[in-house]
């Protein structure tokens, strides 16, 4: 092969990299694979342990770091793993997004005062201005904004934030809970499991993390399709994934 013929290689396989960008998948990209069935990250054909997590979270690789000699927990044992999960990563990543839900509308349906209001200074609340288009069914939003919307009566809501705790996401939360308790009084649909409960009031299964109160921490994007979790040493409950499946 001449240097000529091996330019020519090089220069084809550049082009057809070039042509493909839109469906390019690999180790800089997961532009179009799956995410991972275990954990709801990004598809990762490694384990992800306490220890890498730490490097993400301090977006720094540590020169010395080997994942062969990684002894730290395992958080997922990786995309392609195939059989039981370790029990550790069960106890660590089994936290059911759909029964917090529920759980969360139980307590508010048993709570003494079954009407929630949020504090004015807190957050402000209206049904919109005439001819307003209602937000998306279900609850969505972000810190700043935030607004719930039942698909089974219409009733609706909007939630700005003030600047403190908790922030209008967290009061939107509280509120549809409020709401499906008191004006739905779901009791019929206990016999539902868990995820067909989420589905029944359209709440997100994705993107949140809570706290031991049910306060959610971090950061919607637009439309609350992506999530920035904040750092914090507040005890966490779960991520928003989907939760994995016991063998």
């Amino acid at each position: 092969m001449t240097d000529r013929d091996l330019v020519d290689r090089i220069d084809r396989l550049v082009h057809d990299q070039l042509a493909n960008h839109d469906h390019r998948s690999g180790h800089d990209s997961n532009v179009n694979q799956d995410p991972c069935p275990h954990c709801g990250r990004e598809w990762h054909g490694l384990a992800i342990t306490v220890r890498v997590q730490q490097m993400r979270h301090a977006r720094a690789l540590d020169p010395k770091y080997s994942h062969a000699h990684d002894h730290s927990r395992v958080l997922c044992a990786g995309s392609p793993f195939i059989g039981p999960m370790p029990e550790e990563v069960l106890m660590l990543g089994g936290f059911d997004v759909h029964a917090a839900w529920r759980d969360m509308v139980a307590a508010a349906r048993q709570a003494p005062d079954r009407i929630e209001q949020p504090d004015p200074f807190d957050a402000y609340r209206t049904v919109g201005p005439p001819g307003d288009e209602p937000p998306a069914v279900g609850l969505a939003g972000g810190c700043d904004r935030a607004s719930w919307h039942c698909p089974q009566c219409g009733d609706r809501a909007h939630f700005l934030d003030a600047g403190r705790e908790p922030n209008a996401f967290a009061v939107a939360l509280r509120a549809y809970a409020a709401h499906i308790a008191s004006a739905h009084d779901p009791s019929v649909d206990d016999g539902d499991d868990a995820s067909a409960f989420s589905s029944r009031w359209a709440l997100p299964t994705r993107g949140v993390l809570w706290d031991s109160r049910h306060t959610v921490i971090g950061r919607f994007g637009p439309g609350g399709s992506t999530f920035e979790p904040g750092t914090t040493a507040r005890d966490l409950r779960g991520f928003g994934g989907p939760p994995p499946t016991r063998a």
